[in-house]
């Protein structure tokens, strides 16, 4: 699941990307987890995420149903080329009504 999840943000961001806690809790339907990513080819970019959680549909992900609910960022650090940088704390990135 880890190198998945790596793999789908490097994809994204087109760049290297570690996870550096990943925690899963299928009764409640919850993933967490926080990243960096750094990238250097085409412009410098940084990215440093404290926490992602996202909510699915309970137990049944294991079953196949990938279907996303809700996606929160929670303390994330983007610096770009110039020195350019900003911060936020806690982002509701997305929802889906299904």
């Amino acid at each position: 699941v880890r190198r998945r999840l790596e793999a789908r943000l490097e994809r994204a961001l087109d760049a290297d990307v570690t996870i550096d806690s990943l925690g899963f809790d299928f009764i409640r339907g919850r993933m967490d987890f926080s990243f960096h990513a750094e990238r250097t080819r085409g412009g410098r970019l940084a990215v440093a995420v404290d926490r992602v959680e996202v909510q699915v549909r309970p137990i049944v992900y294991l079953f196949g149903d990938r279907t996303i609910k809700r996606v929160v960022v929670d303390r994330a650090t983007v610096e770009t080329a110039g020195g350019i940088s900003t911060a936020m704390r806690r982002f509701p990135a997305g929802s889906s009504s299904k």
